[in-house]
């Protein structure tokens, strides 16, 4: 959980994978500069098309996938500290199951918030 007296320079890293966890494609957000409050209200786009043979070009839908939103502090030196943690996909529970249940449905789902859950590890 973030301190709320802790001014960090957070960013969001947003990684979509096939549900074997093979990671697809990675953005990231903008830095907000000394906040211990953050918002973004910025889209990420991945487009994503079939490679295999007589594929040409078919789009790849999120059934099958995750998206994972790893919140951390851009460090000194290049170093980044995770901040918290959250994974949308048909393998979550709660809010964050209806919210992937809404992406599959739904073209323009609404944005939602979630709770970050800790971070055990980062990979890059």
């Amino acid at each position: 959980m973030l301190n709320r007296t802790l001014l960090t320079d957070p960013f969001v890293r947003v990684e979509l994978s096939c549900t074997g966890g093979k990671k697809l494609k990675k953005k990231r957000t903008s830095t907000k500069k000394a906040t211990s409050n953050p918002t973004w209200n910025e889209a990420l786009v991945f487009n994503l098309h079939h490679g295999g043979p007589g594929a040409a070009g078919r789009e790849v839908t999120l059934a099958g996938m995750s998206i994972e939103l790893l919140v951390l502090s851009d460090g000194l030196l290049g170093i980044s500290e995770p901040l918290g943690r959250v994974t949308v996909s048909d393998q979550s529970s709660g809010t964050e199951l209806s919210h992937w249940h809404e992406l599959l449905a739904v073209r323009n789902a609404p944005a939602r918030w979630h709770t970050l859950h800790a971070v055990t590890s980062v990979s890059e």
